[in-house]
């Protein structure tokens, strides 16, 4: 079985507020994953574009490499 981190960015406090954006990500991660492979973990992060200061990042992308996913 595959699996997967997921890792979810909107751009301001208002669209998470609102949900603008993440559960359109969120539902083509779905897509993408398949009925035999699972989603370990989410991760979401409000960031500007302009910021490239992602701790969500960071920690999705360690349990990638301590999971193999």
């Amino acid at each position: 079985m595959k699996t997967y981190i997921s890792y979810l960015r909107q751009s301001t406090i208002k669209q998470q507020i609102i949900g603008l954006g993440i559960e359109a990500q969120r539902e083509i991660i779905n897509t993408y994953v398949k009925d035999n492979s699972k989603i370990l973990k989410e991760y979401l992060e409000t960031e500007t574009g302009k910021n490239n200061h992602r701790p969500k990042l960071a920690e999705a992308l360690e349990q990638c490499r301590q999971t193999g996913s």
